[in-house]
């Protein structure tokens, strides 16, 4: 449910594991960490200096640390690369001057995340048993992060960048054993439980992230993204649940959002996700609310889609209308606003515009939602299209690559299942609601509005409030109830 907020995590731990070697080392080295207006200027100086001076390792480090701002500001390598070259001419002068090792830690860090390159892990490791060796406060160094968490960011990284071949797996299993072993070494270190809970999340041991990201926010109680991490693995338990459904996760997952809230107002991914699990509880006035400060923090496609999803749960079209066009203005190439535009035609019984963004979006995409392909079957079926509508799903059919009970409800849109059928494969209360629905709207069709009546209740009735067959039932119960 949440689990684009994984890279965002991901990435905070990334800034704040690097950020962390500069905290001992601005207390023991501040003059080479000043930042200079003029970089290029200041390398300038420090380069005459070392030509009057080319045995001090100090002048060595300085220069090195200013070719590391300069590589900041250029993203260039060849920067970082004379930075790392530099602080080793100072080492080879000074081998136990403890302030060049751990910025030559540091520096290969970058270039290796930077890099995604393994290769350099080998010496990362024996620069921070350098670190250990020469630091004169080794309880300081509690906050440097161990190498087996800087080897556990590689390879999650690399696994990202292998998403949907075989060394996928096999990277995300390097990154959990580096990452036990960073935990071994250091079990204080929020960082490294909340890596390791963001990849059994990922790989959907959702029981363990658990453990690891209660263990990060025990550490880190003050973290918003420790809350939001919790909060994404109670929405993903959701519907994980025998029967589809578990109120206690939705209960949970409000009051880990509403605590990053309090840490991180201004922070508008987090609103959007307690938007998000207020519509599970069928409190859909507060998903607008939230999902209306979301827009105002970050006006992004994806925050107007949201808004434009709890307009559409409240019953505020017009509005709804507005956010998904407002997606589409953003960002042209974000087709589903097209789909989200259709629904909202359908549930006004605007059948023919509602055709038509439905057509503008299977052209789109390559494997449209066998959701929205069935709508777009029913609005055809309500402008008298009978053939187009069959046409559509025996095509869509025959290369459907989706889950199982996608393909019971599209076979039964066909003609194909019966009523009891239909009902009787399904295995919880979601796949129950969807059931219910098409088979009302099956009578609905035909003509027979109390049996349409009596199944639309069915659905309302199962609550599943975050169901677009849930409020679609409710509209259409509407309608029967005014004709």
């Amino acid at each position: 449910m949440q689990r684009a907020v994984n890279r965002h995590i991901y990435k905070k731990i990334l800034v704040y594991t690097l950020a962390s070697f500069l905290v001992i080392f601005s207390a023991l080295h501040p003059l080479n960490l000043a930042v200079a207006q003029n970089i290029n200027s200041a390398i300038e100086k420090i380069e005459q200096a070392l030509k009057q001076n080319p045995n001090d390792p100090e002048v060595n480090l300085a220069l090195a640390t200013a070719y590391f701002q300069k590589y900041q500001e250029t993203g260039k390598i060849k920067d970082l690369d004379t930075a790392i070259q530099t602080v080793q001419n100072g080492i080879s002068l000074e081998s136990e001057f403890a302030p060049a090792h751990l910025v030559l830690y540091r520096l290969l860090t970058e270039k290796a995340i930077q890099q995604s390159n393994i290769n350099l892990l080998n010496e990362i490791n024996h620069e921070y048993q350098e670190v250990l060796r020469t630091f004169p406060d080794s309880e300081s160094l509690k906050v440097i992060p161990h190498p087996n968490l800087i080897a556990g960011m590689l390879y999650y990284n690399l696994s990202h960048k292998e998403a949907g071949n075989n060394e996928q797996a096999r990277y995300e299993e390097k990154a959990i054993i580096e990452l036990q072993k960073a935990i071994n070494a250091q079990p204080n270190n929020a960082n490294n439980h909340q890596l390791l809970s963001i990849i059994y999340f990922d790989r959907d041991k959702n029981d363990l992230a658990l453990l690891e990201a209660k263990e990060a926010n025990r550490l880190a109680p003050n973290d918003a993204e420790n809350y939001k991490l919790i909060g994404s693995i109670y929405g993903d338990n959701i519907h994980r649940s025998k029967d589809c459904w578990d109120a206690d996760a939705i209960t949970q997952g409000i009051k880990a959002f509403k605590d990053a809230i309090r840490l991180a107002p201004e922070d508008a991914d987090t609103h959007m996700g307690l938007s998000d699990f207020y519509i599970h509880q069928g409190a859909y006035n507060l998903a607008v609310a939230e999902s209306k400060i979301a827009v105002r923090l970050s006006a992004s496609p994806q925050h107007h889609r949201k808004l434009g999803d709890a307009l559409l749960f409240v019953g505020d079209y017009e509005q709804a209308f507005k956010e998904y066009n407002e997606v589409l203005k953003r960002n042209s190439s974000y087709v589903i606003a097209h789909a989200d535009l259709a629904f909202a035609y359908f549930l006004q019984n605007k059948f023919e515009d509602a055709a038509k963004e439905y057509q503008k979006y299977t052209k789109l995409v390559k494997a449209p939602g066998a959701y929205a392909v069935s709508y777009y079957s029913i609005a055809l079926r309500h402008l008298g299209k009978n053939a187009e509508a069959q046409q559509l799903l025996e095509k869509y059919v025959k290369n459907y690559h989706e889950g199982e009970w996608q393909l019971q409800l599209l076979n039964f849109n066909l003609g194909k299942l019966t009523d009891a059928e239909l009902i009787g494969r399904a295995r919880n209360k979601c796949q129950t609601s969807d059931a219910l629905f098409l088979i009302g709207y099956k009578y609905l069709l035909a003509g027979d509005k109390y049996k349409a009546r009596e199944y639309f209740q069915k659905t309302v009735d199962t609550q599943v409030f975050c169901s677009y067959r849930y409020i679609n039932a409710n509209a259409r119960l509407k309608d029967l109830i005014l004709h």
